[in-house]
């Protein structure tokens, strides 16, 4: 999940404002696979201080059996309201 693209969100009608993605837990940088082009994480952290800016809270994280980390994050006033 890149910068651009959790400024991306703000433009989403509220209130129904919810975003689930999968990313490293931990900041890290790597070359893809498929495209062999670098690919970068910016950590659980930051992606919170980073979603919480846009008016998003992570609800859940999961992590699953190949450690793929997932974030669940809801718009702060639909929780609010619900």
């Amino acid at each position: 999940m890149s910068e651009n693209a959790i400024d991306s969100v703000k433009a989403t009608p509220e209130p129904e404002r919810r975003l689930l993605f999968t990313s490293c837990a931990e900041p890290l940088v790597w070359n893809d696979a498929m495209t062999g082009l670098a690919s970068r994480s910016l950590g659980a952290e930051e992606y919170r201080r980073e979603l919480k800016a846009v008016g998003l809270s992570v609800t859940a994280e999961y992590e699953d059996e190949g450690h793929n980390h997932s974030f669940d994050a809801l718009n702060v006033a639909s929780r609010n309201r619900g």
